[in-house]
């Protein structure tokens, strides 16, 4: 029997989307078991700002989530939490399923190998607030994504934890205007789910929030503006005459 024949019927009922790109649904938000342990989507009153977007730190700041089948046939499976808190597997236990070289982590399925066919990366945290001068939020990241066969899927957004708002992030080199989020909390989410078998990977990198400045020529156009309401307040208006 082929490792794509012994996958369970249940994971075939959803169609990918283009590029195997999948926008957030019900069992990766909230599946029986694993994002709650996350934190993700119900709230984290301890949430700070995105950190270690660089992976310099390897996965500190992150949490993960793994779900593997039982046995060769599939008719059940275990989903593990993953990162440092309490309950949960550290990343370094799962090599086959999470790494970091260069700045860059790397996210891979290995149903062939020990029957893990979904494989998430999570963080939660709060956006920043625009500051004076800026005119905008850009979340910059690069975005590599390699699929094994065309139903097999990948998930890559930033939602906000109530749900209200999401956006995808598509492969290569990015910048996503995220205005609409700050001061938000919000979770980036990263995931694979593998329908053949065979290994997928997801690398991701150079996650940043920049505040985006106002253009130049914004600026001097509000300058002369502000310089020739100045003149006129200060130009002394004529007399009138008493008819």
């Amino acid at each position: 029997m082929s490792l794509d024949a012994q996958t369970p019927d249940r994971r075939r009922a959803g169609q990918p989307q283009p590029f195997g790109l999948r926008p957030p649904v019900a069992r990766r938000l909230l599946p029986a078991v694993g994002l709650l342990a996350l934190g993700a989507f119900v709230g984290n009153a301890g949430a700070s700002p995105l950190v270690n977007g660089d992976f310099g730190a390897g996965f500190n700041g992150w949490s993960g989530q793994v779900i593997a089948c039982d046995d060769a046939s599939c008719a059940t499976e275990t989903t593990t939490a993953v990162g440092s808190g309490a309950g949960q597997m550290p990343f370094a236990s799962l090599p086959n399923n999470y790494g970091v070289v260069s700045g860059t982590a790397t996210l891979t399925t290995s149903f062939a190998t020990d029957l893990v066919y979904d494989v998430l990366l999570t963080q939660v945290f709060d956006v920043d607030s625009i500051i004076s001068g800026a005119s905008g939020l850009a979340l910059d990241y690069v975005l590599g994504i390699n699929l094994s066969n065309p139903t097999d899927i990948a998930t890559a957004f930033l939602s906000t934890t109530d749900g209200a708002l999401t956006v995808q992030l598509l492969p290569g080199t990015g910048r996503l205007d995220i205005t609409a989020f700050a001061g938000r909390e919000a979770q980036l989410t990263f995931g694979l789910t593998d329908f053949d078998g065979a290994a997928d990977s997801l690398s991701i990198g150079g996650l940043v929030i920049e505040q985006v400045p106002v253009p130049a020529t914004a600026l001097l156009l509000l300058t002369g503006l502000g310089l020739v309401a100045h003149r006129r307040a200060q130009t002394p208006r004529p007399a009138r005459t008493a008819c």
